[in-house]
């Protein structure tokens, strides 16, 4: 039992560090082009986010 609870605790601090440095993270990664590039891509398969950003960058 007492496992399972440092499990949680481990992956709770872990999401929360995350989300706390997400923009040093992302400028980190995105300073190497391999990186950049997947993230890119990763990106403009998700249907949402590739609308919202084809139809932001064509618009008059």
């Amino acid at each position: 039992m007492s496992s399972a609870i440092r499990w949680v605790v481990v992956c709770v601090t872990a999401v929360i560090s995350v989300y706390q440095f997400r923009y040093r993270i992302i400028n980190f990664a995105s300073s190497y082009p391999l990186i950049r590039k997947l993230m890119v891509r990763l990106t403009m398969n998700v249907p949402y986010v590739r609308k919202k950003l084809l139809g932001h960058m064509f618009q008059r």
